[in-house]
């Protein structure tokens, strides 16, 4: 998959995502966002949560995972280290 259809298939779940699990702004970054993924690269999507999760996240995990057919490393935008969060903030791909 590359960076066009991942970004086309979360665009048709985010709807539903954001239903179900509060969040706000859905996004992509790492490699697939700066179009530099290989092989072994892995899916990073991140979130903005509008309440507190606890389980959710996990499930919210895997509903991606089984939605892209792939390994994702999901990343609350809050868990982010302040010495990352402008690198990381300025690849985001929002969906």
């Amino acid at each position: 998959m590359n960076r066009v259809q991942l970004l086309l298939k979360l665009n048709e779940t985010k709807g539903r995502l954001q239903g179900r699990y509060i969040i706000k702004r859905p996004g992509l970054f790492g490699a697939f966002a700066r179009d530099e993924r290989t092989g072994a690269s892995d899916v990073d999507p991140i979130v903005e949560f509008l309440t507190p999760v606890g389980i959710e996240f996990v499930e919210l995990a895997d509903e991606i995972e089984d939605e892209l057919q792939t390994k994702v490393d999901l990343v609350p935008m809050k868990g982010i280290k302040k010495h990352y969060l402008y690198e990381v903030k300025s690849e985001i791909i929002y969906v």
